[in-house]
């Protein structure tokens, strides 16, 4: 608060945020949420015994009090209309889709025959129904989104392995799959609480039987967070993740496979060969202590190659970077589309951070569309804050030159440049 200059208040994380009653006063909680257990009469009373400086309570009242009198009430803009929102939801979701493996069977052919599986096929499917609940006007479905663009699709909710001959039938199966909120949320409040990245073993099985049965399977993941993928990536044409896809995830779908839009997401976390590859997962004890060791960090530092890296995303096109020059925070950076298709280039920046344990840190990116055959340069914005280091009294900035790696994801280097900050 001081460091800051901040006079704000400072609250706990809602239910099982707080742990105590005056040395969390004395850390400097203002706010127990969402109700009063260590605090409320819990405070009242220890005040009463003498055990809290009052100095302390006076300054959490004022802080409170401060916020409360000093900021009137704002009134929230009200959300894009049911007439509005559709089209945005669509453009978000399609932008927001990682395509995680092809072997050239995306895009589709236009007039391709789609046979849709797959238990999340036909299922509205937005994510948690806890606090982070939507009620969303409308959601369309996979199924409904192919059925809207016209495509030729045939749903097959019972196929079995034995109908190996229906999907022949079919240019391509299509199986969607993933979690919901059974899966994951808010745990015991409103919803489920994974224990493993795999998928359900229903899931499993029929990814396996619809790959073994046609050479050209096209699996479609919802959810919010990293799969365990190892047990059918290697057989399957191509992979999505299309996160939980909104009202118009359905229609988003059918623009993506049929090549309407075109791949644009990158994962904002690593996606790991093994789970074992994770450090341990601990879901019983009070405290646990990761540091900076987990995700693409981890991996870094045990020498562990992931399945998919931090920033991963494929296009169907592919492109280069020609030229990189920095100008102070600003990285202008060439690039041209040297495929057959236009595409979405998502350049990204890494440089190591200092100190005891040098880790890469994404320092910047830049995205652009591009037709074939064109060149463009794109300015790709430098930011040291991730490189800064807490020595224990103050953050620090490296000195002198910064060498920054331009790449397509997290380890992948195209070009090196050398940055002064």
């Amino acid at each position: 608060k001081d460091e800051w200059g901040y006079w704000g208040f400072v609250e706990s994380d809602w239910v099982f945020g707080t742990e105590s009653t005056v040395p969390s006063l004395e850390a400097g909680l203002d706010l127990e949420m969402p109700v009063g257990v260590f605090y409320g009469e819990a405070l009242a009373e220890a005040v009463r015994a003498g055990e809290v400086d009052r100095a302390l309570l006076d300054e959490a009242v004022t802080r409170l009090a401060r916020v409360r009198w000093c900021f009137p009430p704002i009134e929230e803009p009200p959300p894009p209309s049911c007439t509005e929102g559709p089209a945005l939801a669509q453009e978000v979701a399609e932008a927001s889709a990682v395509l995680l493996s092809n072997d050239g069977v995306i895009p589709l052919a236009p007039d391709a025959s789609i046979a849709l599986l797959g238990r999340l096929a036909d299922q509205e499917n937005i994510g948690d129904v806890g606090s982070s609940s939507v009620d969303a006007c409308s959601v369309t479905t996979p199924l409904e989104g192919l059925q809207d663009a016209g495509a030729a699709v045939t749903h097959l909710p019972d196929w079995t392995p034995d109908d190996a001959d229906t999907l022949l039938d079919h240019d391509v199966a299509v199986v969607v799959v993933g979690l919901t909120s059974a899966d994951e949320g808010e745990g015991f409040i409103a919803a489920g609480d994974r224990s493993s990245l795999l998928l359900r073993s229903e899931d499993r099985d029929l990814i396996a039987a619809v790959a073994a049965a046609h050479p050209r399977t096209v699996v479609v993941l919802q959810g919010g967070a990293v799969v365990d993928v190892e047990p059918f990536v290697d057989d399957v044409a191509a992979l999505w993740m299309t996160w939980y896809p909104g009202m118009e995830g359905g229609a988003a779908l059918a623009s993506l496979l049929r090549g309407e839009a075109t791949p644009r997401g990158r994962l904002p976390v690593v996606w790991p060969q093994a789970e074992a590859d994770l450090p341990a997962f601990d879901n019983t004890s009070l405290v646990v202590t990761y540091d900076r060791w987990h995700g693409y960090r981890h991996l870094d530092r045990e020498g562990l190659a992931p399945r998919f890296p931090f920033g991963w995303g494929l296009s169907t096109t592919t492109f280069a970077i020609t030229e990189a020059v920095p100008q102070g925070e600003i990285a202008e950076v060439r690039i041209m589309n040297t495929g057959e298709r236009a595409g979405w280039a998502t350049v990204q920046a890494y440089a190591s951070a200092g100190g005891d344990a040098p880790t890469r840190e994404l320092v910047g990116w830049a995205q652009g569309f591009l037709e074939p055959g064109e060149e463009a340069t794109l300015p790709l914005q430098l930011s040291i804050e991730p490189l800064l280091v807490w020595t224990g009294s103050d953050l620090e900035a490296p000195t002198g030159a910064v060498e920054v790696e331009l790449g397509w994801h997290a380890g992948d280097v195209q070009r090196t440049v050398t940055w002064e900050p």
